[in-house]
């Protein structure tokens, strides 16, 4: 090159740059902690939902089985209510009973038979809830539905 005085010189440059960034992965380190956190609540549903699961299979259990217990007295009950009224009609036979005495035996059987379905409505209620815990390929839906029919019949 020459300068405006014509004085010739050369001129030649040399470089190189470095890039430091002042911190690095910002957003790996964000994605990282959400993931984190997505995980750990995820599995705190998981708990809560399991938590759900065995409160209501165990209330479900006891229920289940306190009902059975009564609706086999309801059951017993039903019976010592038909044997009063037989008792009645007996007693209008012999003379020492009046209809009015064999109407009252049939309110109380109508009572007991009515208690006794209740119960038992109640119950199957409880075993359905127990049986929507299994998994659908479970056998033991079969087997239930099939009791409640042979049930039914009686």
């Amino acid at each position: 090159s020459t300068s405006v005085l014509g004085l010739r010189y050369r001129n030649a440059q040399a470089g190189f740059q470095i890039s430091v960034p002042i911190y690095t992965g910002g957003s790996i380190t964000a994605t990282e902690r959400q993931s984190a956190a997505s995980l750990s609540a995820a599995r705190s549903d998981r708990e809560l939902v399991l938590q759900k699961i065995r409160i209501q299979f165990e209330t479900d259990w006891r229920m289940q089985a306190g009902l059975r217990e009564r609706a086999g007295a309801a059951e017993a009950m039903v019976k010592a209510a038909n044997e009063q009224k037989r008792a009645a009609e007996l007693g209008v036979a012999a003379g020492v009973k009046t209809w009015a005495d064999v109407g009252a035996a049939e309110l109380l059987s109508a009572r007991r038979q009515s208690d006794q379905v209740n119960l038992v409505q109640a119950l199957l209620k409880a075993q359905s809830r127990l049986l929507s815990l299994l998994p659908i390929d479970d056998g033991s839906i079969d087997h239930w539905v099939g009791e409640v029919g042979r049930q039914s019949k009686q």
